[in-house]
This record gives C-alpha cells, structure tokens and sequence, in this order.
C-alpha cells in the first residue's frame, strides 16, 4: 500500500516511520532478540522463570514500576531514544516507502537521481548491478555503507539526548498520530508484547542481519495499547508547539513531526 509513504525513514540509525494505527504506539524494538543471540549479547532461556542474560541495559525487566512513561505495569515498557533525523531542510529528499511494498527495480526507480533516497539504505541493492542477489554479502555491507555516507554527509544526525517522537499522518478526513520509542527486548522475549503475525524464516534472517550490519533499526515494529491517560497526555502536549518537520508527499498524504525533548 504505497500510502503508507514514510515520514523519512530516519529514527535510530534510519528508522523509519511508516503510518501507526489509530491509538497506537509506533516502537522501535532496537534489536530483536535473533539479531542479540547473533551478536552474543542474549544467551537461551534455561529453564522457566531465569531472565536471559546480557540483555542491553536499559531494556530488560525494570525495578519499580515497569512502564516510566507511564508509572504503571499496565503497559509495556516504553523509553525515549537517540533517533538519527535529517535537517529539516532535507527531510522530504529522505522520504521512502516501506522498503517491502516496492520490488529492487521499482525501488531504483524511485531514488534514480536523489543520492538522499533513504532505499540506498533500506533496498541498499539499488546501488549494485541490476540483478544482484538482494541477499548478497555485498548488499548487507552496502546498506551499511550508505547509512555511514549519509552520517557523514549530515543527511541524517543523532539527536544529543534520549527523546520520544510523536508522528502524524493525514490523507483527506483521516488523521491517525503515533508516539515513536523504545521498547523492551525483555518483555518481546517473555509474551508481554504480543507478536502480531507469523513471519517467515527467510524473511526474519534477511532483515536480522540488515539490523546486524546497520546496528539499529530502519523499520519499526508497531504496537497498540489500551486508552492510557499519561500516553494521551504526551500526544496532546507535545503536538501544541510547533512541529519539527511538516510537508506533504507527492502521493497526498501530509506528514507532521514532534520531537520531545528534556524527558516528561
């Protein structure tokens, strides 16, 4: 659905931010626990009731109450983070769809001419030969090349501090907004989030190690969550200023961003 065209694919070392739902949380899992396990940095379960060790820190079961933003254990654990954002003036150059709903050939296409497409980082491909296995050594190493280049650059910068993001889209009548964070490996791994969908093995290894070599995250995973007052409060206090990037697609669809800064 070629709608849900991305803000600008550039929260967490190039997340993107496609479309949430209506009241929904948009979370950036920043690793999945395959991509840990890769990486050592998870061991196995071994045996009921053991944590897993060496999650990151910051992202396993917390003492107190578990959710910050909310001050109860009634919704998952969500933190701001260090998204990686372009200027303001470049914003609607990184503009892609969901690396997923284009082909390489129609991902070429559409970054032809625009050395800031943000598809040289999620269809890295674009820039090797046509016919290049997208599952290629060569591919994964581009992808993080190009996302190094784009740092260099000062197409895409790391904000300073730990920060939520608040996303909005709207097409026509319809306008449906989502609170961009981190969530927590640990509660992925122990069923506290609830996993929307079976996904395919082949699919899981490719964007596993698209993860891996980028070292982050440039496709969100979404969540939704019962109606809570602190998470609402959020949303309607940090839309009231002024937007940090507001533009439309050429596909119609309006595009408005927040960023909250200094915490709650």
């Amino acid at each position: 659905c070629r709608e849900k065209s991305n803000i600008y694919k550039a929260l967490y070392r190039g997340l993107g931010v496609p479309a949430p739902p209506p009241c929904s949380a948009l979370v950036n899992v920043l690793r999945t626990r395959k991509a840990l396990k890769r990486q050592g940095r998870v061991s196995r379960w071994r045996r009921r009731g053991e944590e897993a060790a060496r999650i990151p820190q910051g992202f396993g079961p917390a003492s107190g109450p578990r959710n910050p933003l909310t001050g109860s254990d009634s919704v998952a654990e969500l933190r701001p983070f260090r998204g990686l954002r372009p200027p303001k003036e470049l914003a609607q150059q990184l503009v892609a769809p969901p690396y997923d709903v284009v082909n390489a050939e129609e991902a070429r296409a559409y970054a032809k001419g625009n050395p800031r497409s943000f598809f040289r980082i999620s269809r890295p491909e674009i820039d090797l030969p046509p016919g290049t296995d997208e599952h290629a050594d060569a591919v994964y190493a581009q992808g993080r090349e190009s996302l190094a280049l784009f740092q260099r650059e000062g197409w895409l910068k790391q904000d300073a501090e730990p920060c939520f993001y608040l996303y909005r889209q709207g097409m026509g009548a319809h306008v449906q907004t989502g609170v961009v964070a981190a969530a927590s490996v640990g509660e992925y791994d122990a069923g506290r989030i609830k996993k929307h969908e079976l996904t395919r093995a082949d699919k899981e290894d490719d964007r596993t190690r698209h993860v891996d070599e980028l070292g982050g995250n440039d496709e969100p995973v979404f969540l939704t969550y019962r109606a809570a007052p602190a998470i609402g409060a959020l949303v309607e206090e940090g839309t009231r200023g002024a937007p940090d990037h507001d533009f439309t697609t050429e596909d119609g669809i309006g595009h408005t961003f927040w960023v909250v800064r200094g915490g709650l």
